[in-house]
């Protein structure tokens, strides 16, 4: 993680109830390293989210939410998607979405424009940090997206969620209630369509 990164994400963090202080590692102290995993002998191509139950011994309801966001004060009830060019599945497309209005990216200017191909009523959220957006997906309708930030804040606020499995590198999976993942164009369309009737 770089400093733009932390920065983006510190003051998600910085929100959450749970959380006393954060800050970047200056030599403090650790209780628990939690990348630890990475000297385990596990594939590292597994569950992103189990990583810290299997450093700490603890295994969240994930039927609960663990992020708190407020809600966004401008837009409501829209759908939330984030395409990085990383862990992309080559088996589908978005193209049925032009079907839909009140589409919404999150994610970098040539991600976005990249998308646009395929969905030609796009419209992009310039997010100023990571607590922007999970204000923004906390007021959302349903959130789809790849291995990228959007999905796990979707993950930790317990909004409807469509995961872009990626076929060579599945280490995200979804997890809780009204979460789901794909691999192919038929179970995307379909799932789609089962949590817009939430």
């Amino acid at each position: 993680m770089d400093e733009r990164i932390f920065s983006l994400l510190k003051p998600l963090l910085d929100n959450q109830d749970y959380l006393n202080s954060v800050d970047v590692y200056k030599n403090q102290p650790i209780d628990i390293k939690l990348d630890m995993y990475r000297d385990m002998p596990i594939n590292q191509l597994f569950d992103n989210i189990t990583y810290a139950s299997i450093t700490t011994g603890i295994r969240p309801d994930y039927s609960l939410p663990f992020l708190k966001a407020d809600n966004h004060t401008e837009i409501k009830d829209k759908i939330i998607i984030q395409r990085t060019f990383r862990y992309r599945n080559d088996f589908i497309n978005y193209n049925f979405l032009n079907n839909h209005e009140d589409l919404y990216f999150v994610g970098t200017k040539d991600e976005y424009l990249d998308m646009k191909k395929e969905i030609k009523n796009l419209n992009f959220y310039d997010c100023k940090n990571f607590l922007d957006m999970a204000n923004l997906i906390n007021s959302s309708k349903l959130v789809i997206a790849n291995s990228s930030i959007a999905f796990p804040i979707a993950e930790g606020l317990n909004k409807p969620r469509l995961l872009e499995s990626c076929p060579y590198f599945p280490a995200a999976q979804p997890h809780g209630i009204n979460a789901y993942s794909f691999y192919f164009q038929p179970h995307f369309e379909s799932l789609f369509n089962k949590l817009m009737k939430i």
